[in-house]
């Protein structure tokens, strides 16, 4: 299973990491929220699988495809 998969699971069941990446407001955040609980996940990645990533924990959970574009479009 690929590394943002397994990051995915491990934030669903903890709800400091939940929180942080709620607000989590850049990809370098995200990524280092994701390294420092063991997982390496990247840019590309992150940006590639973004539409599927829909849990409210995500920093654009909510805001529309626009926001999301412009969240990446940022890096």
């Amino acid at each position: 299973m690929s590394e943002l998969f397994e990051f995915c699971k491990y934030a669903d069941g903890d709800k400091n990491i939940q929180n942080q990446l709620s607000q989590a407001d850049s990809c370098d955040k995200i990524i280092d929220i994701a390294q420092a609980a063991g997982f390496q996940i990247s840019y590309e990645t992150l940006r590639d699988s973004s539409s599927a990533l829909t849990a409210a924990y995500w920093f654009w959970s909510g805001k529309g495809k626009r926001f999301r574009y412009e969240f990446f479009k940022k890096k």
